[in-house]
């Protein structure tokens, strides 16, 4: 008895185990479309897009030379722990599903961004293949002037 309390003691006197360490992604700003890959085909446009996405989790996509600043009503959660790190995106903040899943990444100021539009349907590799709902996006980070 007097071994059980013992044991007992120690441990819940032992130290907890800690968190492993949060990985974040410097996700938020100000991006620019560099190239766009949907459903195998490379995207052809003369309007240069861009997305934003906020610390808060709010993101939109307009186009760069906007004069404008389009409200962040769009969504997304980013989980870090999945590799690669996995993304859900709503088009709005008051939707119930998932519009967009897919899987992200940062690497210096290039963030590589492969969603699918079947939300049911989370892209595993940064590819769009030919005749699927996924999008491959690669974007640069606007330099602030």
């Amino acid at each position: 008895m007097h071994a059980t309390i013992l044991i007992t003691a120690l441990v819940l006197s032992a130290p907890a185990l800690k968190d492993p360490p949060k990985q974040e992604l410097k996700l938020a700003g100000e991006w620019v479309v560099e190239s766009q890959v949907t459903g195998g085909q490379p995207l052809k446009s003369s309007v240069e897009r861009k997305y934003i996405f906020s610390a808060e989790g709010t993101w939109t996509m307009t186009t760069a030379r906007s004069k404008i600043t389009p409200k962040l009503t769009r969504t997304f959660a980013i989980d870090t722990m999945k590799k690669p790190a996995a993304i859900d995106m709503k088009l709005s903040a008051t939707a119930t599903a998932t519009a967009y899943t897919g899987i992200v990444k940062v690497e210096g100021d290039t963030l590589t961004l492969c969603y699918s539009r079947d939300a049911a349907e989370r892209p595993t590799k940064f590819e769009s293949p030919e005749g699927s709902t996924v999008l491959l996006i690669v974007l640069k980070r606007m330099k602030k002037e």
